[in-house]
């Protein structure tokens, strides 16, 4: 049902200490153009038109259910959890990587083109998690999104530079800090040899 497990290694949700495997994710293609040779990475800005977003969250709870995604995994979920209609239709901008969107929604739009439909269902450790957000979205709720991937901007050479610009003051930084922990290590040396 989850398809092929995979680390998701390099990606910004990943820094927290939690090793994210894409297969928490269920993302069914329903509709892919013929044209598809231009696909999403890391670091595009990405526009989506989402037709449902609602959340699935259990109401009753069995033994062996302790929430809506052990409901859904276990095939439970229709007696166990009921949906509800979340936000409205819209438009959705953000870019892939920046921690803009939930977690689910920002690995399960990777790897698609413009035109292509998906619905992707996100675990609550993916999406809201334990708490939700309260009067909004329930604790441990799932969230479903149905897209459809509007328009696709790579990175701009600006983007570029600023990302390279950062890479290199922190490792003029790293260096600095280094050095300057060396010459204190060094005073330290020749301090004592001189008494």
């Amino acid at each position: 049902m989850f398809g092929q497990q995979t680390v998701l290694d390099g990606h910004p949700g990943a820094s927290d200490g939690k090793i994210l495997i894409k297969s928490e994710l269920d993302i069914k293609t329903t509709y892919l153009p013929e044209d598809c040779t231009i696909v999403t990475k890391t670091g595009d800005t990405i526009t989506l038109e989402y037709d449902v977003c609602s959340f699935l969250f259990s109401v009753t709870v069995s033994p062996n259910v302790t929430s809506a995604y052990d409901a859904y995994v276990n095939d439970e979920h229709k007696e166990t959890s009921k949906e509800t209609e979340g936000m409205p239709a819209g438009l959705l901008e953000f870019t892939i990587g920046k921690k803009m969107v939930v977690l689910g929604l920002d690995i399960g739009v990777v790897g698609m083109c413009t035109g292509e439909k998906r619905s992707i269902k996100i675990p609550p450790q993916l999406a809201w998690g334990e708490k939700g957000i309260p009067g909004i979205i329930p604790a441990n709720a799932m969230a479903r999104f149905d897209i459809e991937l509007v328009k696709i901007q790579g990175q701009s050479w600006a983007d570029w530079y600023v990302e390279i610009l950062q890479i290199v003051c922190g490792i003029c930084f790293a260096a600095g800090a280094i050095a300057l922990g060396c010459e204190k290590i060094r005073e330290k040396k020749g301090g004592k040899k001189s008494k």
